[in-house]
């Protein structure tokens, strides 16, 4: 067997930290369960397996027998476990201290679990910046598995059947490229097919294939394929057939083989996130996204809050929730990315809500605070107050751009913009605008067109202004503008004041925080409106609220305490003074009170995304404009006052 083939064959586990266990649980019925006992039915084949820590975690748990059977072909050298980022973070856009601490829980976990520490590890999305390099050497792994194309853009042309040498400031990793052929035909083209592509190999060297192992029945159409027409079994039968072909783990041949030499791949990903991004970095979807920089920088500060803290280092606790703020998967938009999945945002934002309980309880926050959290060169506002804790960016119409409760962790600004994305033209031409890249036996998902739902025309209109709550226009004869404030904190109080000068009148907007416990606590934003001269206008306050059940069965509106529909109802009201969002997946209520009572517009904020399923609609937030209409002699003056009480829950 010298002068076979190497086939190293690798397959990546994950859900997202925050999933919904049901479909966890339908994952491992459909795929990794499937797919370990075919592994099983083989044992002449080496294979290597990486599960995120989250996940693997909750495996423990829930599944401890399938674990049992991973340690079982670990033990008997069939299975070689892959490390990486415990909860699945992008290494390159996390501190380096949470880099190190993430690899070495991940390698914790592993020796815990199966008696062994892995020397080598995946890269989320397979994103590779050299920063990272370090942090994994000193995290004692010494491999890595990236998409064959990073180090062709190193300048490399010959055959990529080994693996290939990096350093950064003189720590050395080794770096597997993953074949793009193989990618593709795995498990999509006929098994003989897979098997003349490995075979094409030169003899000694390595056919690489490392992907998701959700290919392998989760996938659209994939679960029939791979394993009820038997598409997987006759893969492996052929694989052991094939006097050309050894498997081996990446593990072993990387001990077995010298290094091709040296490289150094630029900062990419794999082929079609790069096609996402135009070319770009992954850092280019903070720049697209501001709700996943916004996260991104929160997480920073909560990282930054807990490493200065020597109390708070030594609490597991502590250190879990940040890592789990850190997960990859509700920060990015791509065909597996799910910034469109609110619940994967308040997963994200839940964790720094417990985070942040943990500190406060060491060191409080400041009452306010001003500051240019998220980077973008503008300063925000912070409030925290008993049991809420917000920022106002006010020159974008004084908006809270998160408004968060931390008796229930969540954020109820936790929405999303409409914006124009790639794939509305592939919608707009019915998928004609999306030929497939292969011809295979069924198509992969990042080929496959379908439609969830119906999408119309109406339903790709992108958002002209910010989204957020208390965002204000003001509407005259002159026409209608988005308010920008000028803001400060009020040094020792849980309160914000923005002011702004528009056409003959200056308004100020109070936001505050009162009551001194919890359950008294609510949010009071007070406008105040002096008119220089005569005035008649309307002055719009829109608010975007996330609720968790969005238009699903558990949430309810009432008006002045009658139902009036679910969150997804569109409806308009002249005269209001008080709405209530009951959500039975919160488990409370929102209580909005408006002095003086006024109009009201209610509709939800629909999104459409693309996932590996298809074109979807998504409910966001639940927007409600409140509107006043308003005549102030010259030196007259207004007072408007809005407040939030506590979601409070029932009984």
């Amino acid at each position: 067997m010298s002068g076979a083939v190497r086939l190293l064959f690798g397959v990546h586990a994950h859900q997202p930290v925050g999933n919904f266990q049901s479909v966890i649980d339908d994952a491992l019925a459909r795929c990794y369960r499937p797919f370990l006992e075919a592994v099983e039915r083989h044992p002449q084949l080496r294979i290597s397996l990486h599960v995120s820590g989250w996940l693997l975690g909750y495996l423990q748990g829930a599944f401890a027998g399938d674990v049992a059977r991973i340690a079982r072909m670990v033990h008997a050298g069939q299975i070689e476990m892959i490390g990486g980022g415990d909860t699945e973070p992008i290494l390159a856009v996390i501190p380096q201290r949470d880099r190190l601490d993430q690899l070495r829980a991940m390698n914790a976990r592993l020796e815990s679990a199966f008696g062994a520490r892995p020397r080598g590890a995946w890269l989320t999305e397979r994103i590779w910046e050299s920063t990272i390099v370090g942090s994994l050497h000193r995290a004692g792994l010494r491999f890595v598995a990236v998409d064959d194309s990073h180090v062709q853009r190193a300048g490399v042309t010959s055959a990529l059947d080994g693996y290939y040498s990096t350093e950064e400031s003189g720590k050395r990793l080794d770096i597997f490229p993953i074949s793009e052929e193989l990618r593709y035909l795995i498990p999509f083209a006929p098994p003989a097919d897979v098997v003349a592509a490995i075979e094409r190999t030169a003899p000694g060297r390595a056919a690489i294939y490392f992907d998701d192992i959700e290919k392998f029945g989760i996938w659209p159409d994939t679960y029939e394929w791979v394993y009820e027409r038997g598409w997987l079994e006759e893969l492996f039968s052929r694989i052991e057939a094939s006097p050309r072909i050894e498997t081996q783990t990446f593990g072993v041949f990387h001990r077995e083989n010298a290094s091709r030499g040296l490289v150094y791949p630029p900062s990419t990903s794999y082929k079609e996130m790069n096609e996402w991004l135009h070319g770009g970095t992954w850092k280019d979807f903070l720049l697209r996204y501001p709700e996943a920089n916004w996260m991104h920088k929160r997480m920073l500060e909560g990282s930054r809050r807990f490493h200065a803290s020597p109390v708070a280092r030594v609490r597991d606790d502590l250190r879990g929730a940040l890592h789990r703020s850190q997960a990859n998967d509700g920060y990015w938009h791509g065909l597996f990315g799910g910034i469109y999945l609110p619940f994967l945002r308040a997963s994200v934002f839940a964790n720094l809500a417990q985070l942040e309980l943990g500190l406060d309880a060491m060191a409080p926050a400041a009452p306010s605070r001003s500051g240019d959290l998220d980077l973008d060169g503008r300063a925000e506002i912070g409030v925290r107050g008993a049991d809420w804790g917000l920022y106002v960016k006010p020159s974008e119409g004084g908006r809270l751009c998160e408004l968060m409760q931390y008796s229930v962790q969540h954020n109820f600004a936790d929405s999303l913009e409409r914006r124009e994305e790639d794939y509305y033209d592939v919608i707009r031409h019915g998928g004609s605008a999306h030929p497939p890249r292969r011809t295979f036996g069924i198509p992969s998902a990042h080929d496959r067109i379908a439609f969830k739902v119906d999408i119309a025309p109406a339903d790709l209109e992108t958002d002209r202004a910010p989204r957020g709550l208390f965002v204000d226009t003001w509407r005259d004869a002159a026409g209608a503008n988005i308010i920008a404030y000028a803001g400060s904190p009020v040094r020792g109080e849980a309160r914000a004041r923005c002011r702004a000068r528009l056409r003959g009148m200056t308004i100020e907007k109070t936001v505050r925080i009162a009551g001194a416990a919890a359950r008294d606590s609510a949010l009071e934003v007070g406008y105040a409106i002096a008119a220089a001269r005569a005035l008649e206008g309307t002055l719009e306050v829109q608010l975007d609220l996330a609720m968790p059940s969005a238009g699903g069965p558990g949430g309810r509106m009432r008006i002045d305490g009658a139902i009036a529909g679910g969150f997804a109802t569109e409806l308009r009201r002249t005269s209001v003074g008080a709405v209530a969002l009951e959500d039975d997946v919160l488990g409370g209520t929102l209580l909005i009170e408006l002095a003086p009572a006024c109009a009201m517009d209610a509709k939800p904020l629909v999104t459409v995304s693309r996932s590996e399923s298809g074109f979807e609609k998504i409910m966001q937030a639940v927007t409600l404009t409140f509107s006043w209409p308003l005549t102030i002699a010259a030196g007259g003056r207004e007072e408007l006052r809005v407040n939030l009480r506590c979601a409070t829950a029932r009984s």
